[in-house]
């Protein structure tokens, strides 16, 4: 199976994969008064825009109310959503939530909801489908940019693109823009050539070198267990370590009421766990993509996805 993951997140957006779990419960009282008459993005900006240069906490929240809300998660109704006030409080004082987590997950519900909808759509009924699917369209753009029409269009000498900080910067510049493609055709073409991928090659893995990136991402692995440098440690376990990824903090509060015992683990049990689990995903995504393309096992399936295998061994071997 492909599919965006932290590591993904991390390459195009530059968040990191660790921070804390959202829980709604923590400074939930929130310090704006909203009303959904003015939740709507224009009539929320002209409302608590303010002149001066400094910035009042009031004015910090709301716009990271806003951000959340239309450029972040994406969400359906075009207004500030009031839910997402308690995130706005929580990155305001300075909590280091872990954002990547919450947008993955919001992207896999986004595209449960579509493809429930879906099933039930009826021709000339209205169809409204919201999410961060910028996420999954740069993912796409990444993942299959070797296919896509519009690869010519990036000029890679530009300082923009040479300095970029992150792989989003570039990605945006390979999206369809609407006065080349309407909408139809330009999601056709996309469902076409991920339907027709029928092997797996390296250049579907196009982070694997870290070239570009934040220091979090680009940073050799190797090079942290050497210098003791626990941050980065922590962050490929959290690339490599499965975990439950929730939106509303449902985590959280199942997280209070259990004991510490499983916490308390060994990091050797931790990384033996890490090793098994890639071990059997990699055998059952060799077995299960021979089984999707109707193909037996080749020389060149087995190379092509061993690629992606040898790179994670290379980073198990350092951890342990």
């Amino acid at each position: 199976m492909m599919t965006p993951t932290l590591f993904d997140v991390a390459a195009i957006g530059g968040l990191p994969p660790t921070g804390e779990t959202f829980d709604p419960y923590q400074d939930c009282e929130n310090l704006i008064d909203l009303n959904v008459k003015n939740a709507s993005f224009s009539t929320y900006i002209n409302l608590y825009h303010a002149d001066g240069e400094e910035v009042s906490d009031i004015e910090h929240i709301e716009f990271l109310g806003l951000w959340l809300s239309k450029f972040f998660f994406c969400c359906k109704s075009l207004q500030v959503a009031k839910r997402f006030l308690t995130l706005a409080n929580q990155l305001h004082i300075g909590r280091r939530v872990c954002l990547s987590e919450l947008l993955l997950a919001s992207l896999y519900e986004s595209l449960g909801s579509a493809s429930a909808k879906l099933k039930e759509y009826e021709t000339g009924t209205n169809l409204l489908l919201s999410g961060p699917y910028w996420l999954l369209q740069l993912w796409l753009n990444a993942t299959f940019k070797s296919f896509l029409p519009t690869r010519g269009n990036v000029e890679e000498n530009a300082p923009e693109i040479i300095n970029r900080s992150i792989e989003g910067t570039r990605l945006l510049r390979l999206t369809p823009t609407d006065d080349v493609d309407n909408l139809q055709t330009s999601l056709t073409k996309y469902t076409l050539m991920l339907s027709k991928r029928h092997h797996f090659l390296p250049s579907m893995a196009p982070f694997a070198s870290r070239t570009h990136g934040p220091s979090l991402f680009t940073t050799s692995l190797e090079d942290a267990v050497k210098n003791a440098n626990t941050e980065i440690e922590d962050i490929w376990r959290a690339f490599l370590l499965p975990r439950e990824a929730t939106k509303s903090g449902e985590r959280a509060r199942r997280k209070s009421k259990r004991t510490r015992v499983e916490e308390g683990r060994s990091l050797k049990l931790k990384d033996c766990r890490i090793n098994s689990v890639l071990i059997f995903r990699t055998c059952s995504f060799l077995r299960n993509w021979n089984r999707r393309s109707g193909s037996p096992p080749t020389a060149e399936n087995a190379e092509n996805s061993a690629f992606c295998f040898v790179l994670a061994q290379e980073q198990l071997s350092v951890l342990r």
